[in-house]
């Protein structure tokens, strides 16, 4: 018990918060090209084709910054680059193999984008220097 040490458990709330962010992406990807394509399946596969590569771009930069903690000699630093980099590319692997599935069974049914354009009124006066500003159309 004596060579526990309390940095490698700092890995956790960063892989829940950047983990989280990693999700939020692919399942956000996955909903526009869902708009788009109509489909389920066209979309899953558009999803992980279009982020897939983005998000291992991310994985590794991120885990190469925690494994150039590795040479440290400090144990717990070390341990929490280690931990932590090696972990990245599992937390992609689980994102880009697993996430999809959830993701297509919990699809609520397919509605097109609404027809009518929105817009955004904005009230002069609000904010000082607002005075000027009236109704925009906003493009999807």
């Amino acid at each position: 018990l004596r060579d526990v040490v309390v940095f490698p458990h700092m890995v956790i709330p960063l892989f829940v918060g950047l983990g989280i962010d990693f999700g939020i992406q692919l399942t956000v990807r996955y909903r526009a090209e869902r708009a788009e394509a109509g489909s389920d399946e066209k979309a899953l596969v558009a999803s992980g084709r279009g982020m897939g590569r983005s998000l291992t771009l991310a994985a590794a930069a991120i885990a190469c910054g925690f494994l150039a903690f590795g040479p440290t000699a400090y144990v717990g630093v070390s341990q929490l680059g280690l931990i932590a980099g090696v972990g990245w590319f599992v937390a992609l692997g689980l994102h880009l193999s697993v996430l999809p599935a959830p993701t297509r069974a919990c699809a609520r049914p397919h509605s097109p984008r609404p027809s009518t354009p929105r817009t955004l009124t904005l009230s002069p006066g609000v904010c000082p220097g607002t005075e000027g500003w009236g109704t925009y159309n906003l493009q999807s």
